[in-house]
């Protein structure tokens, strides 16, 4: 949003102004939500349980929270923004008010990739971290016994091998859905994209560790739990 804001401004958009700067954060704070347990939830045993429905949770969540700050009139928009960090519904078909929320949520649906994607442990936690969550939530396997439907990765290592496949799918939403946002960071950076610099390393690494088939060649140490960064990517293919 800073690297919008540094930009020259055409017919089509305008700069966004304090209250949409902070409606933009919030958003991006919360775009995940969905996966919080509520206190009294006695059927779930973590978050990751929810991954396939966390988005309509998330939406849910939003709008109601999003009143409470004082923005009341964007409430029904923030239920629709935070779709476009998943792929379950096109984005074209997203409906919004005009084309500066659609870029509002084009930006947080690229730094939704960019993000997690640039981290250095990156490919750690999709080891250690995001495999067992995908477990939970139903898109890998316990082990090799699980024939559950929708089982996508077999393994942890099956989950790493595949990183590359991700980020082309990745690359094509980035360019051709998100309206090559990730743009704007280069404004931000004066010049530099450190995000697709840093992706580019962590894409190149994961065809080694594929290629040599070992996975021990991960040897960066995770944050732990409560430190910046410490939670787990998403990926889907």
């Amino acid at each position: 949003m800073d690297g919008y804001e540094r930009s020259h401004h055409s017919y089509r958009t305008e700069a966004l102004g304090a209250k949409l700067f902070r409606f933009g954060i919030v958003t991006a704070l919360f775009h995940d939500i969905g996966y919080l347990r509520k206190v009294n939830d006695m059927h779930h045993k973590n978050g990751a349980e929810y991954t396939l429905k966390h988005v309509t949770r998330g939406a849910r969540f939003l709008e109601e929270y999003i009143s409470r700050l004082g923005m009341a009139e964007l409430a029904p928009i923030a239920s629709q923004i935070i779709h476009f960090t998943v792929y379950e519904r096109p984005i074209a078909k997203i409906r919004v008010p005009n084309l500066t929320f659609r870029l509002l949520g084009n930006m947080l649906g690229t730094a939704d990739i960019i993000a997690q994607m640039a981290d250095r442990c990156y490919l750690e936690k999709c080891r250690d971290r995001l495999y067992p969550e995908f477990v939970e939530g139903g898109l890998a396997a316990r082990n090799d016994d699980d024939r559950r439907a929708g089982v996508v990765f077999t393994s942890a290592a099956d989950l790493v091998t595949k990183t590359p496949r991700f980020y082309k799918t990745a690359t094509v939403r980035l360019n051709n859905h998100l309206g090559s946002a990730y743009g704007y960071a280069n404004k931000h950076f004066g010049g530099q994209n450190l995000y697709l610099d840093e992706i580019s390393k962590n894409v190149h690494y994961a065809v080694e560790v594929a290629e040599q088939h070992d996975l021990s060649l991960l040897r960066r140490t995770l944050p732990q739990p409560g430190e910046d960064g410490a939670e787990a990517p998403k990926q889907t293919v």
